[in-house]
């Protein structure tokens, strides 16, 4: 057993030259075959990014709050984006369920053809993330009366034995005054 000091990983890799020792026998060895490593604490960095949130009509983001619990050494980012505009994208998978190319399902047999999966994403007017928001309350600053909304936040630690929790988000928002 071999312990390592606590760093920050993402791949490792291993040369180790075929070991062998040999046994009481001629021709049997033993190699080495698996190596299994274990890692304690929490990842550095988690993102995660909401699906489309529909606002149920155009309307006027006025803020945003949230709770999480924020120990000494980690951080959390929330960002916005905005839109109006919506489009389709499709995702192909063959028979086994493993994504494939659109022209690669076209050239499948009948029988070899799975499911379509068609995914709401981002169309062209959507504007880029806000600068991360500093303070539950803050005023959202991405661009509005928008009809659709994502967001993204960001849970960081230096230490990996200490993580912060984000707990929930609130967006405040009203109907516009005028459409144009």
């Amino acid at each position: 057993v071999n312990t390592f000091h606590s760093t920050h990983v993402r791949f490792v890799r291993v040369a180790y030259p075929f070991a062998s020792r040999e046994s009481g026998r001629e021709g049997n060895k033993a190699r080495l075959r698996e190596v299994q490593l274990y890692g304690e604490g929490h990842h550095p960095e988690v993102e995660l990014v909401s699906g489309l949130i529909p606002l149920q009509g155009a309307k006027n983001l006025v803020s945003i709050e949230w709770q999480a619990d924020s120990p000494p050494g980690t951080t959390v980012q929330i960002q916005t984006r905005t839109g109006n505009e919506v489009a389709d994208d499709y995702r192909y998978y063959d028979s086994g369920g493993v994504e494939v190319s659109a022209g690669k399902y076209a050239k499948l047999g009948f029988f070899k053809k799975g499911r379509i999966d068609t995914l709401q994403v981002a169309g062209s007017d959507w504007s880029n993330w806000s600068a991360p928001y500093a303070n539950s309350g803050d005023p959202i600053t991405s661009p509005s009366p928008r009809e659709f909304l994502l967001l993204r936040v960001r849970l960081t630690t230096e230490d990996p034995m200490s993580a912060a929790t984000l707990r929930s988000i609130r967006l405040n928002f009203n109907p516009p005054v005028a459409e144009q």
